[in-house]
């Protein structure tokens, strides 16, 4: 066999060696939604980074942001600059317009109902985690992402302290 041929096997078991390396460090991708308003732009930021700061080193998080035709470019701008800090998140704003505006206005702003889109709006994906802007994330969503639904369409976490914020 000539050096060529040597030099051949060794480059095929090396590419070899590497791609099941990266088979086992493959990306995993969680799909997040949150609505917001102009006045919950800044607020975002805690639930986006506390989850881009804990994520695991193999976690993607596509972020679907719902909003209202009203939002500001600034506050766009604002939420996409994350991507050029986080290098795990792709942000997607969404823009409703005025799909809501017929609807019973309570004491809710009406950004409590762009959540109902999701199904339509992100219709090709198949699960994605609804956060509200007043969470803190303290770990990896993958656990809570890959929960088994038990045949249910939609989970959801009833707040443990309800009656906190007449306290605060």
């Amino acid at each position: 066999m000539s050096v060529n041929n040597y030099l051949w096997i060794i480059l095929c078991y090396l590419l070899l060696i590497s791609s099941q390396k990266l088979l086992k460090k493959r990306k995993k991708i969680i799909n997040l939604s949150f609505t917001i308003n102009n006045n919950y732009t800044e607020k975002l930021l805690i639930p986006l980074i506390s989850t881009l700061k804990n994520s695991a080193n193999n976690t993607i998080y596509h972020i679907f942001i719902l909003v209202g035709e009203d939002f500001e470019k600034k506050n766009e701008l604002l939420l996409y600059n994350l991507e050029t800090i986080y290098y795990n998140c792709f942000i997607h704003i969404i823009n409703l317009h005025k799909e809501f505006e017929n609807v019973y206005k309570s004491f809710l702003d009406i950004t409590v109902y762009y959540r109902l889109k999701l199904p339509e709006i992100c219709e090709n994906i198949a699960r994605i985690i609804y956060i509200d802007c007043d969470s803190i994330i303290l770990k990896d969503l993958n656990e809570l992402f890959t929960l088994n639904f038990g045949g249910n369409y939609i989970l959801g976490k009833l707040d443990i302290f309800p009656d906190e914020l007449d306290n605060i």
